[in-house]
């Protein structure tokens, strides 16, 4: 008998593959950079359909005269971080990790709030954080109950099952599911809008 071993390890990649067929699977195809800036431009877009007003310039926001680096500015004032996030893959387990690696997070106060976009291959959730209450070093977040770490010049800030879960419970994090044409639900808007309005709107 004639066992080709690619052939069949091929075979056995095609049921690990949780994003195939949904609307985020290119997502894992793109580089970081390029995820970043598709979960900035996907933001900057939502926020716009809730009434508000967002100025998004893709990479022109980040070196402003003033020292501040920020995404999008939201209801004219509000300088905002955006940090996108797949669900991890873990090849052994051969399931999603439930962790969402965020990372150069400055601790300088160059930017008002932080929105985290931790994307599932059939939805995402929606996180807020002001600066003011942003943890940085050895403190936990008082609600998320995580720790940032250093990394190069800034922080990296991940989210887990956990601390979404958390973040749900808090009213500092939404869930929003995506159909497989990449729909959102008149309901899910409806959330979202209450969401950014209630975060940005004060």
């Amino acid at each position: 008998m004639n066992i080709n071993i690619i052939e069949s390890l091929k075979e056995f990649e095609k049921d690990y593959k949780p994003y195939e067929n949904t609307p985020f699977e290119i997502l894992l195809t793109l580089t970081s950079d390029d995820r970043g800036k598709w979960g900035e431009k996907f933001l900057h877009n939502l926020i716009k359909l809730c009434g508000l007003s967002s100025k998004w310039d893709g990479d022109s926001n980040t070196s402003n005269e003033d020292g501040s680096i920020f995404d999008i500015l939201i209801n004219l004032n509000r300088r905002t971080e955006v940090k996108t996030a797949t669900n991890g893959l873990d090849t052994k387990s051969r399931k999603l990790k439930n962790l969402w690696q965020h990372e150069n997070i400055y601790e300088e106060n160059i930017w008002d709030d932080l929105l985290l976009l931790d994307i599932n291959p059939n939805g995402f959730y929606l996180t807020h954080i002001p600066h003011s209450k942003m943890c940085f070093g050895e403190v936990r977040h008082t609600i998320l109950e995580k720790k940032s770490t250093k990394h190069l010049t800034g922080w990296k800030f991940d989210s887990s099952r956990a601390s979404l879960i958390r973040g749900l419970e808090a009213g500092i994090t939404i869930y929003i599911d995506v159909d497989n044409n990449g729909n959102i639900s008149d309901d899910d808007k409806t959330k979202i809008r209450r969401f950014i309005v209630e975060k940005f709107s004060n």
